[in-house]
């Protein structure tokens, strides 16, 4: 899998468990900015 599938899936997985806060690793660019849109939008 790569990187953008592994961090959303590990999201996911932490709002089940009802985690507020996960470490995503290993972590790119894109990753990183699909996360500030995400939270811009009130996710």
């Amino acid at each position: 899998m790569d990187t953008l599938t592994n961090g959303l899936i590990t999201i996911i997985n932490n709002e089940m468990r009802n985690k507020r806060e996960c470490i995503i690793s290993p972590a790119s660019k894109l990753l990183g900015r699909v996360l500030r849109i995400m939270q811009l939008n009130g996710y």
